[in-house]
């Protein structure tokens, strides 16, 4: 996962009401120039899925962003047309989170000084002003990215009502459960089981999704070590209870298990259990889905 810087200056909050990042190919023609690409709008070509952006305006960062996957050619979004822009353009659809307490860049400027200037060289805050530099969007280390999310309310991230409540669909004991993507996860008495053990809360960062409309009140989910689709038993050592984002990281490799349960892919993070795991299991999944280094 990498982190982004997005400048939303005047047009804030339409891309947030709308859903998505979107800039142009070019710029426009003048008398003087031909139309040429700009490097901080061609960044948009290197987001990936999940990726975070954080959404700048006003010398405060407001929101923060995740992209739902990687760009698409796209007109400018009928919410945000200006006639300074061409209007072909490239687009990321992302889901967004308002911050209650706003990061105010000067009140944190101490800390984040070091990180001012990007892994390409390039200046993203003006030491003298103490705000953003005249960019749309590039990359900020990851260091810089989680300074900043210390500030954001974690249990509240991307989760909406719509993604744990109304689209929520149940029959025969499954259930269809809208992340990111939709993705079946099982609901049986034993993934209950599991999730009544943990009070509904996730066994890496404690957060539980409420209120939600779910017929609990708060919502989690119950994630196989080993997926059934690879052989993976529905038994009780298999299955764990995790939040949407970590349950996410799991099934597509950002995050492993080691035995000792120190999560690999976070920080000084650890998984809490009150039942046995299979080790058997947990070495599968090292070896077959992690993407990282252990």
């Amino acid at each position: 996962m990498q982190y982004w810087w997005v400048n939303k200056g005047k047009s804030w909050p339409r891309p947030k009401d709308g859903g998505y990042l979107w800039a142009p190919l070019e710029t426009k023609e003048s008398d003087k120039m031909k139309p040429y690409a700009v490097w901080h709008w061609d960044t948009m070509k290197d987001v990936k899925k999940n990726d975070m952006i954080f959404c700048y305006t006003s010398g405060k960062i407001v929101a923060v962003a995740q992209a739902k996957g990687t760009y698409y050619r796209s007109d400018q979004p009928n919410n945000l047309i200006d006639k300074q822009w061409r209007n072909r353009g490239r687009r990321i659809d992302a889901t967004y989170t308002e911050l209650k307490e706003p990061i105010i860049i000067k009140d944190h400027w101490n800390k984040i000084k070091n990180f001012r200037i990007n892994d390409e060289g390039f200046t993203i805050l003006e030491e003298k002003k103490q705000q953003a530099a005249q960019f749309y969007l590039a990359n900020i280390s990851y260091d810089f990215g989680q300074y900043l999310m210390q500030f954001v309310d974690r249990e509240s991230l991307f989760y909406n009502e719509s993604k744990v409540g109304s689209k929520e669909r149940i029959k025969n004991g499954k259930k269809k459960v809208v992340v990111e993507v939709t993705r079946v996860v099982r609901d049986t008495e034993l993934s209950k089981e599991i999730k009544e053990l943990y009070d509904y809360r996730c066994q890496i960062c404690n957060i539980s999704i409420k209120p939600t409309k779910t017929e609990i009140g708060k919502y989690v989910e119950a994630a196989h070590i080993k997926p059934l689709s690879q052989n993976g038993d529905d038994l009780k050592n298999n299955i764990i209870c995790l939040c949407p984002n970590h349950h996410t990281m799991l099934d597509y490799g950002s995050i492993t298990i080691l035995d000792d349960l120190t999560v690999i892919g976070l920080d000084n993070a650890k998984i809490y259990t009150k039942h046995n795991l299979n080790k058997d299991n947990l070495n599968w999944h090292r070896d077959n889905i992690f993407i990282g280094n252990i």
